[in-house]
């Protein structure tokens, strides 16, 4: 839950800065309402709520487990444990074999055992999701209910939005720029983004949005509650060569920042993207660039499965890597890295950019 005020960190709106509550989706709606009340003067005049990133196929089959007399017990504005989101797969446990066929997705054409499954979003008036882009994929997005604001940029504007991947999240790319500024607080601070052309596009009920790769976006509730869907649809060569990008970045930030402490937000990664260890990113990295992908499991690291039947190879096939040189090889994806980002173009832009930084 969310109140008017922004990140206590300063720029970019973290996700993770905000009152959590776990409550049933009746409990939400009788909050909306006015019928419960939370404490804290926390009701729905003075704070906005939200659900965001809950897979459909999850809830559907926990009420299978469940029994259909029993409710659902939903997270507001909670996200689920995922991978990135777009070119990988993921989810729910146990996806309801037909769930997303209700939502006619096949009829758009779109190859449902390739693709995420659905997704809910369900907010009060106000809810709003950072300015960013999705590395993955393109998205589609169903307004089943209430009505939503995008505002969208297209990528030739990324100049005039500060972009950062602190807080890094795998796939999404933020802005500095908070949202829940004031126009005031944020032409101060940022004086590139007025000159930023924008598209603004209401979807109401029944509307289906088209979402461009690489398009900047923020959404802003406008009705009093909303509940939407979406799929990001992959675009595997595409992907492909993001997910090297991603875990470039994910790989340069775990070596140059402190990993998270047990008993703190981390400072640089968001709350719900998972951490990896230095070994595991070096593990991946070499996995992607050796076109080897496929193997990379919804947490990073290589399956068990295909690790043994590599050591089934290594130990029958004449000619193959020792051990020795197994690990030799995988030690040179740190010197192939440092070789890349000590070019002098890259330092030159490194340089600039922190000479720029410490100016302000």
């Amino acid at each position: 839950m969310e109140g008017e005020s922004g990140s206590e960190k300063g720029g970019s709106y973290w996700e993770g800065d905000c009152m959590y509550d776990n409550m049933t989706v009746t409990e939400f709606l009788r909050w909306t309402n006015g019928e419960v009340e939370l404490g804290d003067g926390v009701s729905p005049s003075s704070h906005w709520a939200y659900m965001d990133y809950k897979y459909a196929a999850e809830h559907l089959s926990r009420a299978d487990k469940k029994g259909e007399s029993e409710e659902d017990d939903s997270g507001v504005n909670e996200k689920s444990e995922r991978g990135g989101r777009g070119g990988e797969q993921g989810g729910a446990d146990t996806p309801h074999p037909s769930f997303d066929h209700m939502y006619g997705w096949d009829k758009l054409g779109f190859d449902l055992d390739k693709n995420r499954e659905t997704v809910l979003w369900l907010g009060t008036k106000g809810s709003l999701t950072p300015l960013h882009f999705d590395a993955y994929g393109y998205n589609v997005v169903v307004q089943a209910m209430g009505e939503k604001e995008w505002v969208f940029f297209s990528p030739a504007q990324t100049d005039h939005l500060y972009p950062t991947r602190i807080p890094f999240e795998e796939s999404s790319v933020y802005s500095k720029v908070n949202m829940l500024e004031s126009e005031e607080a944020i032409a101060a601070a940022f004086p590139l983004f007025s000159a930023a052309r924008r598209q603004v596009v209401t979807l109401q009920a029944g509307d289906v949005l088209f979402v461009p790769p690489d398009w900047w976006h923020y959404v802003r509730t406008t009705s009093p509650l909303s509940l939407s869907c979406n799929r990001w649809m992959a675009m595997e060569e595409r992907d492909e060569k993001k997910r090297v990008e991603e875990c470039v970045v994910r790989t340069l930030l775990t070596a140059l920042l402190p990993p998270p402490r047990p008993t703190q937000l981390c400072e640089w990664l968001n709350p719900n993207e998972a951490y990896w260890e230095r070994g595991e990113c070096e593990q991946v990295l070499t996995a992607l660039l050796s076109g080897r992908g496929s193997e990379v499991g919804e947490e990073g690291g290589i399956g068990e499965a295909e690790e043994e039947n590599g050591q089934e190879k290594e130990g029958s096939e004449e000619g193959s890597e020792t051990e020795s040189e197994k690990g030799d090889g995988v030690g040179r994806i740190w010197l192939k890295l440092a070789e890349a980002v000590s070019q002098p173009d890259v330092i030159s832009l490194i340089s600039a950019r922190l000479c720029s930084t410490a100016s302000k």
